[in-house]
């Protein structure tokens, strides 16, 4: 979990830095309530849960057959219908799913839909310890990580291989040791 949340820092951090250094153009956006703010082609900002929901189906429906799409959830509650038709979909066209989801009474619809999905497809686990952020992406594409506080979230959502694979290892190393 230390893994996670350091590497979350950094990208948080390096964003950021990133936005400081461009004279915070996305500030004024983020500010007047922008949910989705692209700060660079490759980088953008997610400041809100619905926003960041939206995103899931996205990525499901851009996984390609053979991708593999990863991810843990923090919260795994109140997801709309097209999250889990876009991820039965992507299924359907060959797409590979790690996902780890806690075990709590709240995530049980979410259980059981990722449960009943192809087996062959869809590896589900359960985390050891709690989760400080949500993690979601295709491997050697993009990622979306996303911390919630409340009824707030923010996210950063980036389609930048380098990236993509320092979450990619945080993700292994609790799958491996911290998911049962």
């Amino acid at each position: 979990m230390e893994l996670v949340y350091y590497v979350v820092s950094i990208i948080i951090g390096v964003v950021m830095c990133f936005l400081a250094y461009r004279q915070l153009k996305a500030r004024p956006l983020i500010s007047a309530g922008r949910q989705y703010v692209n700060v660079h082609d490759r980088v953008s900002i997610v400041s809100s849960r619905v926003e960041a929901v939206k995103l899931l189906a996205e990525i499901n429906d851009a996984a390609q057959e053979g991708d593999i799409v990863f991810g843990h959830c923090r919260l795994g509650v109140e997801y709309p219908t097209e999250t889990y038709t876009s991820a039965s979909r992507a299924v359907s066209r060959g797409v590979r799913f790690q996902v780890i989801i806690p075990e709590r009474p709240e995530t049980t619809e979410l259980r059981e839909f990722w449960l009943g999905l192809n087996p062959e497809y869809v590896q589900v686990k359960t985390p050891t310890d709690d989760l400080y952020a949500s993690v979601y992406g295709i491997r050697e594409k993009e990622v979306l990580v996303v911390s919630h506080m409340g009824d707030r979230s923010i996210g950063i959502h980036c389609k930048e291989p380098v990236t993509t694979k320092y979450l990619e290892i945080a993700f292994d190393s609790i799958w491996k040791d911290k998911a049962k």
